[in-house]
């Protein structure tokens, strides 16, 4: 059995980026005239955004980090005197 390629994670048919259905029908959007979506209820959607959010405010205060140390690193004197400007 052949599975098409698929990148809808949220259609019911989606498993590991293939496709479970026996055959489907690609419209003319492109789109798969057989896919449902799975729905979520608000409660389960907040705790989603919530969660990415967290997560991408982690990524960037660890890159301001790496920004900050790069920095003293190539200039050490000024960074060290913009800083205690700033306090």
């Amino acid at each position: 059995m052949y599975w098409a390629e698929c990148e809808n994670k949220f259609c019911i048919y989606y498993e590991g980026g293939k496709c479970t259905m026996d055959s489907i029908c690609i419209n003319s959007q492109g789109i798969c005239d057989t896919c449902l979506q799975v729905d979520f209820d608000e409660g389960e959607l907040h705790l989603k955004r919530a969660k990415l959010l967290d997560q991408l405010e982690r990524q960037y205060l660890k890159s301001m980090e790496h920004v900050e140390k790069r920095a003293k690193m190539l200039y050490p004197h000024t960074v060290d005197d913009d800083m205690s400007k700033t306090k």
